[in-house]
């Protein structure tokens, strides 16, 4: 892969190295476990992938706050703080705090989404009903397995896993290039309406 291949639509701010090693990783590692059929090649691959998708998820979330951040009059307190993922709570001397709030990928998918729709500049063209983020769902469940097992039988992964994994990781990289590029072009319009 080249260095900066992806860098030009997503991600910003030098993070290009780690989506272009991160990519790099989850595709040699996918091409090992499907070139060997290797029990222990598979379960790197689903590592691979998923170090990749919940990494660059972060920047994804970060893209869309940018563009929320920017439109604020489009987006309520409770979206920001989705997309910053906190929950505010008060404490017992009544002090107003925030706390880490974990959302799971699917659901963060798809709030990313509907608060990107919000946003009129920001079109994308993400397909919720097509069957490579039907396929991260399950993949989701096959990275549990390998990461929680609970017995040596759940470190098995099939051949259909592999496939489900290998979906479910082209589906998300699209998804984030997509998401990417649509708020970067919101932003990008947002100054463009500043220099006129």
């Amino acid at each position: 892969m080249e260095p900066g291949r992806f860098s030009y639509d997503f991600p910003s701010d030098g993070q290009e190295y780690f989506f272009d090693i991160a990519v790099g990783d989850a595709q040699s590692s996918l091409e090992e476990a499907f070139q060997t059929n290797s029990p222990r090649h598979k379960r790197n691959a689903v590592r691979a992938v998923f170090a990749f998708i919940d990494g660059c998820h972060n920047f994804v979330r970060g893209h869309v706050e940018s563009q929320a951040s920017a439109y604020k009059h489009l987006y309520s307190l409770s979206d920001l703080a989705v997309l910053r993922e906190e929950s505010p709570y008060v404490d017992e001397r009544g002090n107003v705090k925030t706390r880490q709030l974990k959302i799971p990928l699917i659901t963060s998918i798809k709030a990313l989404v509907k608060l990107l729709e919000k946003n009129d500049v920001a079109k994308h063209e993400v397909d919720l009903t097509h069957s490579g983020f039907l396929a991260l769902a399950e993949a989701i469940e096959i990275r549990n397995r390998v990461v929680h097992p609970k017995n040596a039988e759940e470190l098995d992964l099939s051949n259909e896993d592999m496939q489900l994994v290998a979906q479910a990781f082209n589906w998300y990289l699209a998804f984030a290039l997509r998401i990417g590029h649509a708020s970067g072009e919101a932003l990008d319009s947002l100054i463009k309406s500043f220099k006129n």
